[in-house]
């Protein structure tokens, strides 16, 4: 059965939570976000309209490393 969909507070709150994690213990924290937490803080940057540049981002970074893998000869 589908979760119903998370409200603006519930969202707000769970992305709180993950970044007090990350903030709090570094990497470790990083470790402790929850599935709930993640989607949530996608659901906001999508919310706040950097979702697309987040992707654009992402792209140019594969690009950037398939071209460097070429370049050095390695098979992908």
């Amino acid at each position: 059965m589908p979760n119903p969909p998370m409200t603006e507070a519930e969202m707000l709150a769970k992305a709180g939570s993950a970044i007090a994690k990350i903030d709090r213990s570094g990497m470790r924290g990083a470790s402790m976000v929850t599935m709930a937490e993640t989607i949530a803080m996608a659901a906001l940057i999508e919310c706040l309209g950097a979702g697309p540049i987040c992707q654009r981002a992402y792209h140019e970074g594969q690009i950037d490393t398939v071209d460097a893998a070429r370049a050095a000869g390695v098979a992908l």
